[in-house]
């Protein structure tokens, strides 16, 4: 399975995971011959599988023809199905697609990031994980009104870590994002989205000082 971006975007003061650290799954392969590591689950001559990819983002299909270039250095082929985004996206939700399928999922935070990517019955979780632990653990930080902001950050640090050394999918890396406006853009403060791609209630409370803008020679 395989995730166009990482699954955790602005995480806030009590989220910063040490990158010096990383999971144990980051590092299984490189640690042995790369094409004598499948020996061991069963696989001496590696394998293949198929992955669907939505043919609407060229950044999305040129990332997806070099993972099948490390795929191969590995003895693992990877076929690419490049689809339209409607029948990419009724196959994801559906859970029908085959054993890998490529997909972009829009950032989130630490609560959001897990449970849309980790938790079972997810949507936007096409890798289909389900974990018992993973559930229990989220759920339990959110429902207990005992917890501080500084110890639930620390529960969901801990379990993104877990989550990650599971190895549930192929993470790639993507790049940073900035926001820039005018001054004379009120009452906007560089968010993107309220909930899933809605942008209209930020919109909507936006307002354009046009004393400052005139002063401005704008």
């Amino acid at each position: 399975m395989l995730i166009l971006r990482p699954p955790f975007h602005n995480p806030g003061k009590y989220f910063w995971i040490n990158s010096l650290h990383p999971p144990k799954s980051c590092t299984a392969i490189t640690r042995q011959r790369p094409k004598s590591f499948w020996r061991r689950p069963g696989y001496p001559n590696g394998f293949s599988f198929k992955a669907q990819i939505p043919n609407n983002g060229q950044i999305g299909l040129d990332l997806a023809t070099m993972v099948v270039s490390y795929l191969d250095k590995i003895g693992v082929k990877l076929e690419l199905e490049p689809m339209d985004y409607s029948a990419w996206l009724s196959r994801m939700i559906k859970k029908n697609h085959s054993e890998g399928v490529f997909f972009a999922n829009d950032h989130g935070g630490p609560y959001s990031g897990i449970r849309k990517n980790f938790m079972t019955a997810q949507t936007w979780n096409p890798h289909l994980m389900s974990d018992p632990y993973i559930d229990q653990t989220w759920t339990d930080a959110v429902e207990n009104p005992k917890l501080t902001e500084k110890q639930s950050m620390e529960v969901m640090k801990k379990l993104a870590v877990y989550a990650l050394d599971q190895a549930p999918c192929i993470l790639i890396p993507t790049s940073y994002s900035y926001s820039a406006w005018w001054p004379w853009v009120q009452n906007f403060y560089g968010e993107f989205f309220v909930g899933a791609q809605r942008s209209g209630p930020i919109y909507a409370r936006i307002w354009i000082n046009q004393e400052m803008k005139k002063k401005m020679e704008y």
